[in-house]
């Protein structure tokens, strides 16, 4: 059975904004966010695979080598990009856009007019990171440190979610969620095993 772990980063400086792929730092709460939901646990992972951006990919460079466990960057892990919204205060856009916001939120896939990064891409760069986890870590237990978007159309696309419904996962800072995939006597599956965990009482 490979099983992986997603864990998104946390807290950011910056204030609330459209972050995307915009590369901003952890707060120092963002720190300690992710330290916290790790203690104890650094070693029960054989692979670390880490966004670029640097809220993901620092986190993941001190576990790595804290733990003494190999660490991949990879940048389709990355978070998408908000197009004309990137970097921009969320308030302000429910205030200025506030139709193109509600449309995007409900339909990403119809409803784009800010030039966000398109769902299709999204969904095709993602499948082809989380093919390389499987076919490279088979039977290992991996760590993915990424993004609350990217995270969530992983898990969407296991269940088998409609994408409108992408929205509706919660996954606050440093949540760490899990997929396990095997063979089984009903066929390869993906199962979803926990969103907004905690690694505490699961093997």
């Amino acid at each position: 059975m490979t099983q992986v772990d997603f864990l998104r980063h946390g807290h950011c400086l910056g204030g609330e904004i459209f972050r995307g792929s915009t590369d901003v730092e952890l707060s120092p709460e963002g720190w300690q966010q992710l330290r916290s939901k790790v203690s104890g646990h650094e070693t029960r992972w054989d692979h670390i695979v880490s966004s670029p951006l640097q809220r993901c990919r620092q986190f993941a460079e001190e576990l790595s080598r804290q733990s003494n466990t190999p660490l991949t960057v990879d940048e389709r892990w990355r978070e998408m990009s908000f197009g004309d919204w990137e970097g921009r205060e969320v308030k302000e856009i429910w205030k200025s856009d506030k139709a193109s916001a509600i449309g995007y939120f409900t339909d990403p896939e119809r409803q784009n007019t800010a030039n966000i990064e398109p769902v299709e891409d999204i969904i095709h760069r993602l499948s082809g990171a989380w093919q390389t986890i499987l076919d490279e870590h088979s039977g290992k237990r991996v760590l993915v440190v990424a993004h609350g978007g990217v995270i969530r159309f992983q898990l969407a696309a296991v269940l088998d979610l409609p994408l409108k419904a992408v929205g509706q996962i919660q996954l606050p800072y440093a949540a760490i969620s899990r997929i396990t995939a095997q063979d089984t006597l009903l066929g390869y599956r993906e199962v979803v095993q926990f969103i907004n965990g905690t690694l505490d009482g699961h093997d």
